[in-house]
């Protein structure tokens, strides 16, 4: 971790052209339970680092707890939810109809293939502008679709990567009373699945208040009924596949959607895209979980259940005797496929003509592929996928959760809870000593007065923040680089 500190030596007279419009919405307390605080448009045009304005479909903004349309002094969220480059073949797809990871050598046709090969299969090449956010003071609008900013942006942003502009209520303080709640509008592609706010006081969470976008985020493969019969019941069906009746549907990720899944061929079949879960295989297996940041190594097949007592474990251990210590980093995978006969799988492992009909084969779509953790790029949950059917009895993939970015700068307080995707950033100002904490030692002591922005994701304070605000006498920016 780097350090830079660039230290301008001189006595701060406190500027109020430079806070005053925090809490310029005053205090509130919420009314309903989901109830959105937030408006939302998107991107019609690229935006580039400096730009001072960008061009969205409708800048008013109005609504929510608004009581005017997008004015000087607002605050905006601008974050780009999709647009990252997938590890698929797309070579194979006009041709065959079906795709495979990059490094294909005839594996990923259906048959039984190696680990590495669906592990490989829809990972993220590059991130791309996917992620990249940043909150921008107003300057003004211009237009029905223009909002001038106060700054220049400090990202690059890409419109076909679906990019959100979301206000930001700037509050005094904020109530959430018990049983109430704050939530926001399903993502559909465009906008939606984020809660964005700002507190310039207190934030208090009453008894079992909740700020949540709790299933929000992307959202899950579609269900098809047009599963078919395996004529080869050694075979897994495809990783990724054009035509429908070959798997179910993938869940939506950083990657994109339909209409990006249907450009790289890839819209079916049980291969993760980027976190999204992979649609299940024929016959009626289930769909792939959806997943977001994680660690460590990555198979596909999630963390096996072993039961309260270890009585699932003998199970686990027919498919494969490493299966429970091998686990895998995101989305867990789906379920096996149809069988006809009532047989103990405590006993009986799986891909057995003694099941019957589908043999319960591993066709489960694989769980969405972990993403890795930066502090400059926020993601949504990925979405699951499918479940394979063909007799109207199976399931569409669950959302996945959504993203809640919260900017404090007094105290959080009460009992309730705040769900899902959290980027919590606790502003204050440190008199005397501020302490940079990493594995439990002190890295650098710096004396001075000092405005600190504080990211619970970032820096640990070995001591409460104190609260109270004293004159400073030097004007001091922390950047940290990981």
């Amino acid at each position: 971790m780097k350090l830079l500190l660039f230290i301008l030596f001189f006595v701060l007279t406190i500027n109020n052209s430079l806070n005053a419009q925090r809490g310029k919405d005053g205090s509130y307390t919420v009314t309903t339970a989901n109830e959105w605080l937030n408006t939302y448009t998107f991107l019609t045009a690229n935006a580039s680092v400096g730009a001072t304005n960008i061009s969205v479909q409708d800048n008013s903004l109005a609504g929510a707890v608004f009581t005017s349309n997008l004015e000087a002094g607002d605050l905006i969220l601008i974050i780009q939810q999709q647009g990252a480059s997938l590890d698929v073949e797309t070579l194979l797809g006009p041709i065959s109809g079906y795709t495979a990871q990059t490094s294909w050598s005839g594996f990923g046709q259906g048959g039984t293939e190696p680990d590495w090969l669906q592990n490989e299969f829809g990972q993220i090449v590059n991130y791309n502008n996917a992620g990249n956010f940043e909150m921008v003071e107003v300057a003004g609008t211009t237009g029905a679709n223009q909002i001038d900013l106060v700054c220049g942006l400090t990202k690059n942003y890409t419109s076909a990567g679906h990019v959100q502009v979301v206000r930001v209520p700037r509050f005094q303080n904020l109530i959430v009373p018990t049983n109430l709640s704050v939530s926001c509008p399903l993502w559909n592609g465009t906008s939606g699945g984020v809660v964005a706010i700002e507190v310039l006081g207190d934030l208090e969470l009453l008894g079992n208040g909740t700020i949540s976008a709790s299933a929000r985020g992307f959202r899950g493969g579609e269900l098809n009924n047009l599963s078919a019969l395996t004529g080869d019941l050694n075979s897994q069906g495809f990783l990724g596949a054009v035509d429908p009746i070959e798997g179910a549907e993938n869940g939506e990720s950083i990657g994109g959607y339909h209409a990006e899944y249907d450009a790289i061929y890839s819209r079916y079949g049980r291969g993760a895209l980027a976190n999204g879960g992979g649609g299940a295989n024929y016959h009626n297996a289930g769909g792939g979980g959806g997943s977001n940041v994680g660690t460590g190594v990555f198979t596909g097949k999630g963390v096996p259940d072993p039961g309260p007592n270890g009585e699932f474990v003998p199970a686990w251990n027919l498919e494969d005797p490493n299966m429970l210590t091998n686990t895998s980093s995101g989305g867990g995978r789906g379920g096996y496929s149809h069988a006809t006969q009532n047989n103990n799988p405590l006993t009986l492992g799986p891909n057995n003509a003694a099941w019957g009909a589908d043999n319960r084969r591993v066709t489960g779509g694989v769980g969405g592929h972990a993403l890795t953790l930066d502090p400059n790029r926020l993601f949504m949950g990925g979405g699951g996928g499918a479940g394979d059917a063909n007799d109207n009895m199976g399931g569409a993939g669950g959302r996945g959760g959504g993203i809640v970015f919260l900017t404090v700068y007094g105290a959080i307080s009460g009992t309730g809870t705040i769900k899902r995707m959290v980027v919590l950033e606790v502003m204050r100002r440190v008199p005397l000593l501020l302490h940079l904490v990493r594995k439990n030692q002190v890295m650098m002591a710096l004396v001075a007065e000092v405005e600190a922005v504080v990211s619970i994701s970032r820096i640990i304070y070995p001591f409460p923040i104190p609260l109270q605000l004293t004159p400073t006498v030097a004007l001091v920016e922390i950047k940290i680089f990981n």
